[in-house]
């Protein structure tokens, strides 16, 4: 009976661990350049190369925008959630520069359009379209 608890323990870091499928398995280790957002009134926003969110193998995202954003991703069933809050710089920005980082929720759905990966706040409409960044050699 002592290794019960144990074992409810392993099983539960490796339910926790399972790698993701779908749209989200290609996310870790990857980067991605925002192309355009459709916000919600039908406004569209291109990216000027400058937007980038990554997603590190260890569980780590980065995003930058205006300010820089750094904190830790949970993917499940095709949706991205923040594991804690995001750690922000807090630029003036400039009115009218694109904050990715006040676009994004706690839970954001992820597909696929064509070669764009999509990010869509939960209870909104806007949608973030991203193309995978080319990492130098």
């Amino acid at each position: 009976m002592r290794f019960l608890p144990a074992l409810l323990v392993v099983l539960q870091i490796s339910a926790c661990s399972a790698p993701p499928s779908g749209e989200a398995a290609e996310l870790p280790g990857s980067s991605w350049t925002v192309e355009r957002i459709v916000l919600e009134d039908g406004g569209l926003e291109r990216g000027d190369g400058a937007q980038q969110v990554t997603f590190g193998d260890d569980g780590s995202i980065a995003i930058s925008s205006c300010n820089d954003c750094s904190g830790r991703f949970v993917i499940e069933d095709d949706a991205l959630s923040f594991s804690n809050v995001l750690a922000c710089t807090k630029r003036a920005c400039p009115t009218g520069t694109l904050e990715l980082e006040r676009l994004l929720g706690d839970e954001t759905q992820i597909s696929r359009d064509g070669d764009f990966l999509v990010l869509q706040p939960e209870g909104s409409e806007t949608r973030i379209l991203l193309s995978r960044s080319v990492v130098p050699a």
